[in-house]
């Protein structure tokens, strides 16, 4: 399971306190008043429809993706473009890139390379060989 996350809403004079996991609904619910005086006989049927089972929007990054990020971030600061530009610090930093993206679990490592670097994807590949091929990435 990931990362639990906690949301608070008030719909009427009512606070619901939600607790999210993967599902796409909460894995638990609190309901309590904000003015124990001012809610009267309880929680009608309209409080309950007026609750938005939304799940909330996860912003952060797994660990897996945030070093693969950083990972990209390296290998963009290489000045790739001509004869000679292919270094080895580039192939290493690309390689690793590589390696953390495919951490990630995604299903094309080479696309999200390519796009994060600004490349085609048939460019990154062929650096990725010349990579394995030096030793710096293995299988």
């Amino acid at each position: 399971m990931n990362d639990l996350i906690s949301t608070k809403t008030q719909v009427g004079p009512w606070i619901i306190e939600s607790l999210w996991g993967d599902a796409p609904f909460p894995i638990e619910m609190h309901i309590t008043p904000s003015d124990p005086e001012a809610v009267g006989s309880g929680i009608s049927s309209t409080i309950l429809r007026d609750i938005k089972l939304t799940p909330p929007v996860r912003t952060h990054e797994t660990p897996a993706e945030k070093r693969a990020t950083a990972a990209m971030n390296r290998a963009s600061k290489f000045e790739v473009g001509g004869r000679g530009t292919m270094t080895a610090d580039y192939l290493s930093a690309l390689s690793e890139a590589y390696v953390a993206v495919t951490k990630t679990g995604t299903d094309s490592p080479v696309k999200v390379l390519a796009s994060h670097l600004g490349k085609n994807a048939g460019t990154i590949k062929n650096h990725l060989i010349k990579a394995r091929k030096e030793g710096l990435l293995s299988d």
